[in-house]
């Protein structure tokens, strides 16, 4: 049934935690404005602990109002009290209380599923999630994934084949963009970053699926091991790479940009990722090459900026690494496939506006 039929809200409901608002929020915003262009209001509802969050600010800034709730069950209330006519869900968390929800109801519901799912812990969890996307994913009228990795794995999980679809991630190509000789020289002294010195960037927020140890071991085979720049890494992981090379650690940052301007390549040793992560695409469309590790999500970007290595091999992935790679210029083509309008235009295909 077309938008033209049912209300015209759109209920955007995202299981997002972060301090900082990424790429991910981009995408979001950039998509409530096409809508309110379009005539079409936008409701977000997210977890209580976004209320101080800058990003969530920023939409209230906009005229989009931001609910939040204590549970995840407290969505299906708002649902109730709004009856939205398209309900958009991102990441996990409030799939099931607002698919339910909408059960008995005309409302079009999209799943967004935007990171990839590891094994299940027990039986139970691996029982609860069949059921998720082999029974309960059929009141979804369309199930979005950000790579064909991830499409095929809801598959084998058993979703239909004809509900899911590829919606690759999207980032703001004219924020990231390649540096002035004058802006990176001054990230890279904002930094503490000495003349000449070669800088990793690594975003190492969680130890293992990062793979912050398998950076590690690699760094032990590069003769002058280059300083890393680890951001929004918890304590045991500075700790971990100090041993192994100089670290500037700058905690949590709300943009990223200049950390991509200021270092020599982006290292990626991830044993799991969605897709071709937001970060990768930011590095990219800034001209910074490249090291990842070799697993589905990354063997489909196709770029000559970005190396494939053996993230499990540490000699193999430190030589990559230790491989002086100049700044590349990401081709436009290549830019317009991950921009914030080719992300909003390929969601708007799912949404049947009429």
């Amino acid at each position: 049934m077309p938008l033209t039929n049912r209300s015209r809200l759109v209920l955007h409901a995202i299981d997002y935690r972060a301090t900082k608002p990424g790429s991910f929020i981009a995408c979001l915003q950039r998509l409530t404005e096409e809508l309110s262009r379009r005539g079409i209001r936008s409701l977000v509802v997210a977890p209580q602990s976004s209320e101080e969050q800058p990003w969530a600010q920023a939409f209230a800034r906009r005229g989009v109002e931001v609910l939040r709730t204590h549970s995840y069950a407290e969505g299906s209330g708002i649902f109730k009290a709004h009856r939205p006519g398209i309900v958009h869900l991102h990441f996990s968390g409030y799939v099931a209380p607002l698919t339910l929800a909408a059960f008995s109801t005309h409302s079009r519901v999209i799943w967004h599923m935007h990171s990839a799912m590891v094994a299940p812990a027990s039986r139970l969890k691996q029982l609860q999630r069949m059921l998720k996307f082999r029974v309960m994913a059929r009141r979804a009228n369309a199930v979005l994934a950000v790579s064909r990795p991830l499409r095929d794995q809801l598959v084998r999980l058993g979703t239909s084949p004809a509900r899911t679809a590829v919606v690759q991630n999207g980032i703001d190509t004219q924020h990231f963009r390649e540096p002035t000789r004058e802006e990176k020289a001054a990230a890279r002294t904002s930094l503490g970053i000495w003349e000449g010195e070669r800088v990793l960037l690594f975003f190492g927020r969680d130890r293992h699926i990062k793979g912050a140890d398998l950076l590690a071991l690699a760094l032990q085979h590069i003769e002058d091991p280059p300083t890393v720049l680890c951001v929004d890494s918890p304590n045991d992981v500075v700790a971990l790479l100090s041993r192994r090379a100089r670290v500037i650690s700058t905690g949590v940052v709300q943009d990223v940009r200049p950390l991509h301007w200021a270092a020599d390549l982006l290292a990626m040793p991830s044993r799991y990722e969605g897709a071709a992560a937001l970060t990768l695409l930011e590095a990219r469309a800034t001209g910074l090459p490249a090291v990842v590790s070799a697993i589905p999500a990354f063997n489909e970007f196709s770029d000559s900026g970005v190396v494939v290595a053996d993230h499990l091999n540490a000699r193999s992935f430190g030589a990559a690494l230790a491989m002086p790679r100049p700044r590349e210029t990401m081709a436009e083509r290549a830019r317009f496939r991950i921009s914030l309008d080719a992300w909003c235009g390929a969601v708007l295909q799912h949404y049947d506006l009429g």
